[in-house]
């Protein structure tokens, strides 16, 4: 993770701040500007500080308070004096979450009193995720910001400094900022992602009945939840768009998803941080997978997609696993019971881009094959990250994920997936979707008899495939304009230069930052923003 707050040079923050201030000061509003009994929260705390990350929200922030007048509040965890003077010019106020935390000894107390609890009633990670505030299940969301901002790769138990400090800190910061929100009432709500500690922020705010809804530099859209107050993902949400859309696609796009498939394996498109999987790595025919691997030719190939241990882990819905980890682990656990079949492991490409390192996906492969060997056995096999997962469709009778772009992909090839999760592709027919964890051992102890996807079931694979990568119109609103085109272009380049190493790059962030507030710099010299498409949808919003 970035390293600097801000990365960006002074002087390039100075020149945008004489020609940004005398924008924003004193927004013209339909309502009086003394009413300034609510507020407009716009939250920083989950957002790279980079300028295409930060500015498109901003200005979508402007346009709501041009139309209600309430005052805009952004939260972030620290300002530096570049930043605190960037965020200034568009005439908001800042919070600062741990400044605020740290005046309010009370709600530190109460936070180290539940933390307690936890760790003397079970304190293991399934408890963890558990956690509730007031009627709100933030446990999920806990735990996956633990994970994320850490260099544990799960959760066993609770009696680890690591998480104990981290539980303190998030659950402290959401006691007291729902005393700041109650002294600030919130109108509104304006986030980034719906996991991490953001997902519990935007709890607290659902609980202040605020609205909340999600914006980035491309699109936006008002959060939903499910019953029991957890915030519905965006991969069940797609899932649900695609199973309504799909009867609207005929055979006519095969071919063009035929192509797109072809120039994905090459690594040309799909999301830049994806795309290390194909581009620039080796091809094995069967044959030669089989040869380099001692692979035994007889059997059908299982191939288990493992996932980032450390990113997003619910964004599939809950599941009956505790996490990424504890699923790959109890699969190569059930898998050394069954010897009818190869077990391959293909770790995730941009699995180092996210903290992975303890407890490493090598060490787990090496325990169980170990315990593979003693039962007189031998048919596990690690394909390591030099392999384009190109090589997959080469040889996979079928893959395991619990969700992974993977088992969309090669469901167009006719290769049928087994997958716990709900991702975009699931429930159409082409997947196997066990409900329980008994179903799932039953599932893959009668593996070897899987068959190959029927022409019209990877024909239905490929009609998906196109709905959610190849034709996106189902965007219920994108940002396509000049202004957004201005943010996104270079940004786009910025990705697809950096790719995997993306999480780690503050000097390409600064390199970045700096090019692109200079040509918004000049932007803004002939070019009002409020004529953008993020500031005319903020407005029409109330």
């Amino acid at each position: 993770m970035s390293t600097e707050l801000f990365p960006i040079t002074q002087s390039n923050v100075d020149s945008f701040i004489n020609i940004n201030t005398p924008i924003w000061a004193k927004t013209p509003t339909e309502e009086s500007t003394t009413n300034n009994k609510k507020y407009i929260y716009l939250n920083f705390s989950m957002v790279r500080m980079q300028i295409s990350w930060i500015v498109p929200k901003l200005i979508f922030a402007k346009g709501i308070q041009e139309k209600t007048g309430y005052e805009i509040i952004v939260m972030v965890w620290k300002s530096d004096e570049k930043l605190r003077k960037f965020l200034e010019s568009f005439d908001v106020k800042i919070l600062e979450l741990d400044t605020l935390i740290h005046k309010d000894k009370s709600s530190l107390l109460k936070t180290s009193l539940s933390a307690l609890k936890l760790y003397i009633t079970g304190g293991r990670g399934t408890s963890l995720r558990n956690t509730k505030y007031k009627d709100y299940p933030v446990g999920m969301y806990l735990y996956e910001d633990i994970i994320r901002t850490s260099n544990l790769s799960t959760i066993h138990n609770c009696w680890n400094k690591i998480v104990f400090r981290k539980y303190i800190h998030i659950m402290w910061t959401l006691r007291s900022l729902n005393k700041y929100i109650k002294k600030y009432p919130a109108h509104i709500g304006l986030f980034d992602d719906l996991a991490y500690h953001e997902a519990m922020f935007i709890q607290l705010f659902a609980q202040h009945k605020a609205k909340t809804v999600a914006i980035s530099n491309w699109a936006y859209e008002n959060i939903q939840f499910e019953d029991n107050n957890s915030i519905k993902r965006r991969m069940p949400l797609l899932n649900e768009e695609l199973q309504h859309r799909i009867k609207n696609v005929d055979d006519s796009i095969i071919s063009e998803v035929d192509a797109y498939l072809e120039e994905r394996f090459k690594g040309n498109n799909g999301r830049s941080i994806d795309r290390v999987a194909f581009a620039n790595k080796k091809v094995l025919s069967r044959e030669e997978l089989i040869s380099k691997f001692n692979i035994d030719k007889n059997k059908k190939n299982i191939v288990i997609m493992a996932h980032t241990f450390t990113d997003a882990i619910f964004n599939y819905g809950n599941y009956y696993f505790r996490d990424y980890y504890d699923w790959l682990d109890k699969t190569l656990g059930i898998a050394e019971n069954i010897k009818g079949v190869n077990w391959i492991l293909k770790p995730h490409p941009t699995r180092e881009a996210y903290n992975e390192s303890e407890d490493s996906i090598e060490d787990m492969f090496q325990r169980h094959f170990n315990n593979i060997i003693k039962n007189n056995s031998n048919n596990l096999y690690f394909l390591p990250d030099e392999i384009s997962s190109e090589s997959i469709k080469n040889i996979a009778d079928a893959i395991i994920t619990i969700g992974g772009n993977a088992g969309g992909e090669y469901a167009c090839f006719g290769i049928p997936s087994v997958i716990v999760g709900k991702p975009w592709y699931a429930g159409f027919g082409f997947t196997f979707q066990p409900k329980t964890y008994d179903e799932y051992v039953d599932t893959l102890s009668k593996i070897s008899i899987i068959q190959h996807l029927s022409d019209e079931q990877t024909k239905l694979a490929k009609k998906v495939f196109y709905l959610k990568n190849v034709n996106t119109s189902y965007d219920k609103y994108a940002f396509r304009d000049e202004t957004a085109e201005l943010f996104n272009k270079p940004y786009r380049t910025m990705v697809n230069e950096i790719a995997n190493s993306y999480f780690k790059s503050d000097e390409k962030t600064s390199d970045y930052n700096d090019k692109m507030l200079v040509t918004l710099t000049e932007y803004e010299k002939n070019h009002d923003l409020r004529d953008s498409e993020y500031y005319k949808t903020g407005f029409s919003m109330e």
